[in-house]
């Protein structure tokens, strides 16, 4: 388990039927976590409108870009703190957060703890 990548672990946020669309997407998402994500880029990139990729998005993961997103990227943190030494800020940094107190509002509310809190429980 602990060799799971986040993007093994996100599969799980998957899709549950063959849309090609959303599998697209998903795979940008998981492309481009540690940038900047907006719907308007992921909207480019599956040349679609905004709106159209935010309700499909919606409809067939159930949750928002901005929830999915902050799932992947809490998934990797998690990844990180359990197997590297890196620093809290660095692994904020990696994991596409805009600073390290977003990183810890996300993750508490994700993790029920502070990130912290999950690498001692894991050592």
């Amino acid at each position: 388990d602990v060799k799971k990548t986040a993007t093994e672990k996100m599969k799980k946020y998957s899709v549950k039927n063959d849309n090609f669309i959303i599998q697209k997407a998903e795979e940008y998402l998981r492309k481009h976590y540690k940038e900047q994500v907006t719907l308007t880029g992921l909207a480019n990139y599956m040349e679609l409108s905004e709106s159209y990729t935010s309700r499909l998005f919606n409809k067939e993961t159930g949750m928002n870009l901005s929830t999915y997103l902050n799932k992947l990227r809490v998934e990797e943190a998690k990844h990180l703190l359990r197997s590297t030494q890196m620093k809290i800020y660095e692994i904020a940094e990696e994991t596409g957060y805009s600073s390290t107190t977003v990183f810890h509002i996300s993750f508490k509310k994700l993790e029920g703890m502070t990130p912290a809190d999950y690498r001692n429980l894991s050592e």
